[in-house]
């Protein structure tokens, strides 16, 4: 994913087009889509990290919460592509925090701190 964001920064837009309007646009659109690349790649990843240890009860949680949040930009912002691109961006990055928040909460469900990812709201220790 890095190598490949990397390489849509250095190789020149012109090779593929010359159609200044195409050039413009996709330069509009390149910051986003290569950050949604690189945080996409760490959050899918992470997915399959968490269905394979067999702890997924929270990835639907996480889906409906993002695909909200994705869908809210477009209430707010116009409906471009580039606004496309950057909720699609916004969805990845959190997706991504979220996982290491999940990480965080795996590593506490083991010391015995919580019950697991979504019992963070239901602590098992309790404070004085």
């Amino acid at each position: 994913g890095r190598t490949l964001a990397g390489a849509l920064g250095v190789i020149p837009l012109s090779l593929f087009s010359q159609d200044p309007t195409v050039i413009s646009v996709v330069q509009s659109v390149l910051p986003p889509f290569m950050l949604a690349i690189i945080s996409g790649t760490v959050s899918i990843v992470a997915d399959g990290i968490f269905i394979g240890i067999g702890d997924f009860n929270h990835l639907a949680m996480f889906q409906v919460l993002n695909l909200g949040a994705a869908l809210a930009v477009f209430n707010f912002f116009p409906h471009t592509l580039e606004t496309v691109c950057w909720a699609i961006c916004g969805y990845f990055c959190i997706r991504s925090i979220e996982h290491m928040i999940a990480y965080i909460v795996l590593n506490w469900k083991k010391l015995g701190i919580v019950r697991g990812v979504t019992g963070l709201l239901q602590p098992k220790l309790k404070l004085a």
